[in-house]
């Protein structure tokens, strides 16, 4: 943890001396995927970090927006039509030379009037991108955006001037700055206004792209069931501690390529979550006997995880699918209280909401809940010896922070109350109406999202 501290330090410092500085020049800032040998994690890298600093536009929108726009070309003409169009303060497009004499070539282009402010080049041995060298690179291109008069505002500092028409359209056809197989078309700007506009697809939180989720924590669990009989005994367990485990895949977000080409299907994903309680001892209504207990709760989910702006934007999850809730006993007869297993059917609507930075969130979710099922075996709820079959509903609520301090790990701490209603039919050999199970589980999570 140390090491780790040591070597992000710099970086966080940077950031912090930088943030004043990036705010006072442009706010817009899109980052295409360098060409060369390892040229998407570089430049994932370089877009990562200024992501801190700036709102961030993902690469793949200005290509699709050039190419509907019929300005794929690298002269400054189209350029600017397709960063006025996008509203694109400035573009970062660069090429990886690799080998042991590597090197990164960038070249940032204003997109007020596609003009050229600064050419940098970096030695970069075998592609490899360290903390030090993005450091530099990041504080270089602050200092560069402060030139650029970009489109959404900001003026270009006193003193500085775009170049002339002449010397904007001698650009190399062959820079770095060119998307890869484009070439000059020539069209008026005439043409640039009847071009279809390109729907601009925000990054979504997290910055990077998700492709897989994962995290692991522990928590406890507590559970009340309420007979509406006064005759008959309910339940009312202590606390238990539990493991909880989360992840989802996002089978097209894996890749930049991926969420560029499919930005809806990118949000497709499937999820699963899942609580264990750790070994408990169940009680009986009067504490004077007990078993070993048992508990546990998971759900797989089909979702979509839709970003509805910038990093600092929320980012809306829709989510159904099915699971099941399990609370026993070893043996019920001697607690007094029948095990239940619910299967459920479930359709759940949650908001993470940045708090100011992407880097902390307040997430609140909802839930609908249908029981399919309560366990009709022998000591279980709806068994035709305890309370025979039914019906039931139900609904949770839950409520999570989340900080991320470094790149794709989080930390979140959670809470969720569930309710679940119960209808007898009267078939079993117990009376009782209906019922009402409750419970309540938190936990503290660290995971990963990449």
């Amino acid at each position: 943890m140390l090491r780790s501290l040591v070597r992000w330090a710099p970086s966080v410092a940077l950031l912090l001396m930088l943030a004043p500085a990036a705010r006072a020049g442009v706010r817009t800032v899109t980052v295409l995927e360098f060409a060369g040998p390892n040229g998407a994690a570089v430049s994932n890298a370089i877009d990562e970090g200024l992501g801190e600093l700036y709102e961030t536009i993902d690469g793949g929108v200005y290509r699709i927006a050039a190419d509907r726009m019929g300005k794929a070309g690298a002269s400054a003409v189209e350029v600017a039509a397709v960063c006025g169009r996008q509203r694109i303060d400035a573009v970062v497009a660069g090429a990886v030379r690799g080998g042991a004499r590597g090197a990164l070539r960038l070249v940032v282009r204003d997109g007020h009037d596609g003009s050229v402010p600064a050419r940098l080049e970096y030695p970069l041995p075998h592609g490899r991108l360290g903390e030090k060298l993005k450091a530099r690179i990041l504080s270089d291109l602050v200092r560069v955006f402060e030139q650029v008069r970009g489109v959404t505002g900001a003026q270009r500092p006193r003193g500085t001037a775009g170049p002339s028409q002449a010397e904007a359209e001698e650009e190399d056809e062959d820079s770095p700055e060119r998307p890869q197989g484009a070439r000059p078309t020539g069209e008026d700007e005439q043409e640039e206004e009847e071009a279809p506009k390109a729907r601009v697809v925000r990054r979504a939180t997290p910055r990077r792209g998700v492709g897989v989720e994962a995290g692991v924590g522990f928590g406890l669990l507590t559970r009340t069931l309420d007979l509406h009989n006064n005759a008959a005994v309910g339940y009312q367990g202590s606390a238990v501690a539990t493991v909880r485990f989360d992840g989802a895949i996002f089978p097209f977000g894996w890749t930049e390529g991926a969420r560029s080409e499919h930005p809806a299907l990118s949000t497709f994903g499937i999820g699963l979550a899942w609580v264990e309680a750790l070994p408990f001892q169940s009680l009986s209504a009067d504490n004077s006997r007990s078993a070993a207990g048992h508990a546990r709760r998971w759900e797989a989910s089909l979702l979509s995880r839709i970003p509805t702006g910038g990093e600092r934007a929320p980012v809306i999850e829709l989510a159904t699918g099915g699971g099941q809730i399990v609370y026993g006993s070893d043996d019920p007869v001697a607690v007094g209280v029948p095990d239940v297993i619910y299967g459920t059917l479930h359709f759940s609507a949650s908001v993470a909401v940045p708090l100011g930075t992407p880097k902390v969130e307040l997430g609140i979710a909802a839930s609908i809940l249908g029981v399919v099922s309560a366990g009709q075996n022998a000591g279980q709820l709806a068994a035709p010896s305890e309370y025979g079959g039914g019906s039931g509903w139900g609904g949770d609520g839950s409520l999570m922070l989340t900080v991320r301090p470094w790149r794709g790990l989080w930390l979140r701490a959670g809470a969720r109350a569930t309710g679940l209603s119960l209808s007898f039919g009267g078939s079993g050999g117990k009376v009782s109406t209906g019922a009402l199970d409750s419970l309540f589980d938190g936990a503290l999570e660290i995971g990963y999202a990449g």
